[in-house]
């Protein structure tokens, strides 16, 4: 209780501290501390977030501990995500249909669409209050990114987001009945969104939905036949892969198990990844 109390005094003390990015940006230029370090260093503010030298997007910081704005503003686009930002920067350049499923606040659009301004991109996030950080994303840059405030499965009409907010604020999963901390959402499958992938030739998908994958799958119906979409799917554990396995089996996909530290090694079926992600790519699409 009373380290509850003293860290709330703390962090209260901390908000009524001045231009916090503008001393973060000073001290950026001079030394980057550990992650441990500036995950801590948070502010509220708009920021900028560098891809490569020519390519760079903007961002929002909300003034809270969610990892990922701090990890952009300390280290780029690439600081979350490594090797799977990489594959996602390479193929999103030869993509014209660009699918962000489980969008949070925008990562992977955003940055999608500072490379290739030409494709098309859908971004997805059920949640409402995350959907609106995303939206807010979206207009800062002035992109053109197509928001989608539902949920994505393998029915049509309604299912259960468990949404427990607090120290969870960025994270929900799916569940199909209603369970304690859920609320009911919208959710539509990917086949019945019907002028989505017409005339589309080369289609990229992330889809990070919180053990919900397959259902967005199978959602897809015959177009995951049909198009053979390139998928950053993440996998993080091995209670849905034999569904996942059962949905390419006989498609010809090649598989890339990837290690945020280590890189990417390739993999006979999809199983639990050694990060967050399992690359899932048609052998005549790797590049």
């Amino acid at each position: 209780m009373i380290k509850t109390q003293i860290k709330n005094i703390l962090l209260s003390l901390y908000a009524l501290v001045p231009l916090k990015k503008q001393l973060f940006l000073v001290w950026r230029s001079l030394y980057i501390p550990a992650p441990q370090i500036f995950r801590h260093l948070y502010f509220k503010g708009i920021f900028k977030v560098e891809i490569d030298p020519q390519h760079t997007f903007l961002m929002h910081h909300h003034g809270t501990g969610f990892a990922m704005e701090s990890d952009h503003f300390w280290k780029g686009a690439g600081a979350c995500e490594k090797y799977s930002i990489q594959l996602w920067m390479k193929y999103v350049q030869v993509s014209d249909l660009i699918l962000d499923i489980g969008a949070n606040t925008g990562t992977y659009s955003l940055l999608a669409s500072a490379l290739n301004p030409g494709a098309e991109i859908h971004a997805f996030e059920p949640v409402k209050r995350i959907y609106e950080k995303l939206a807010s994303n979206n207009a800062i840059n002035h992109f053109n990114i197509q928001l989608h405030n539902v949920a994505l499965s393998d029915i049509e009409g309604e299912i259960f987001l468990v949404d427990e907010g607090g120290r969870n604020e960025y994270t929900a999963h799916v569940s199909k009945s209603n369970v304690p901390a859920s609320y009911p959402v919208k959710s539509i499958r990917l086949d019945h969104m019907t002028d989505l992938f017409q005339d589309k030739q080369h289609v990229l998908i992330k889809l990070d939905v919180e053990h919900h994958e397959a259902e967005v799958l199978s959602g897809m119906g015959a177009h995951l036949k049909n198009l053979r979409p390139v998928i950053l799917l993440e996998v993080l554990d091995n209670e849905h892969t034999q569904r996942l396995n059962e949905l390419f089996q006989g498609l010809n996909y090649v598989f890339l198990d990837i290690d945020e530290e280590k890189g990417y090694t390739p993999v006979q079926a999809i199983q639990k990844s050694s990060g967050n992600n399992i690359f899932c790519c048609p052998k005549e699409k790797v590049i």
